[in-house]
């Protein structure tokens, strides 16, 4: 459901942060992917820009979110 307290390009990232956190926690061989590779999966255009988004919607980044799948 849309939340209308969010503009569109970030319901869009959290969209996109919601189908990278769950491909890695259904399909583990994701966790051995590089960052790069994930951000480019769910349509960033840079790692750096992914990592930041990524932050911000989970509160951890990108690879502690991995190790911690890891475990």
């Amino acid at each position: 459901m849309l939340n209308f307290n969010k503009s569109f390009n970030n319901y869009l990232n959290g969209l996109r942060i919601n189908y990278i956190t769950a491909k890695l926690y259904d399909t583990p061989i994701f966790r051995e992917y590089k960052i790069s590779y994930l951000a480019e999966t769910c349509g960033f255009s840079s790692r750096e820009v992914f990592a930041v988004i990524f932050k911000k919607e989970t509160g951890v980044s990108p690879s502690y979110f991995i190790n911690q799948l890891k475990k």
